[in-house]
């Protein structure tokens, strides 16, 4: 969660709860609008209605509404940068359940360089001849699983997980 420095919720001396979030106008992703979407999900289970009062598609834009004062910003963990000095990110950790980027590979593609470089990017501890040999083999690939916070220190122990590819 992204808020202006100063912002109310930067005050608090405990841990962030919907019902905290429930009482600003939300800024997120447009999927936010659906009905069925995790966040709406999440608020509605909980008996809150959340005030979505602004979505966009990119968190860019998401940043640029909370800079303006147009709410607080709800957005994915990879979207945080350092450089955004103005604003004051907030953990939200263990409030809305997690989301989990899929990368599919078709194994009847050759892998290109950009294609590499993407999944050296998402997946920094991935040996890409491991990854070709799994293609080739139609062999799972045992790769490390962990957040994009922990893909930033890797200096963090992630736990194991099996990806079929």
């Amino acid at each position: 969660m992204l808020v202006p420095r100063g912002h109310p919720l930067t005050e608090l001396d405990r841990e962030l709860s919907l019902a905290d979030l429930a009482t600003y106008p939300l800024i997120s992703y447009e999927s936010s609008r659906a009905a069925d979407s995790s966040l709406r999900r999440t608020f509605h289970d909980s008996g809150l209605t959340p005030d979505i009062s602004v979505t966009a598609r990119d968190a860019d834009l998401i940043k640029t509404y909370v800079r303006t004062g147009l709410g607080v910003g709800i957005l994915a963990e990879m979207a945080v940068d350092v450089s955004d000095t103005d604003l004051v990110t907030l953990s939200v950790r263990g409030l809305f359940p997690t989301c989990t980027t899929w990368l599919l590979i078709r194994k009847d593609r050759v892998l290109r360089d950009y294609t590499e470089a993407l999944i050296r990017t998402l997946i920094p501890s991935i040996d890409l001849r491991d990854l070709r040999r799994a293609l080739a083999d139609d062999a799972p690939l045992h790769l490390d699983a962990h957040t994009w916070r922990e893909r930033e220190d890797l200096s963090k122990p992630a736990p194991v997980g099996e990806f079929q590819i």
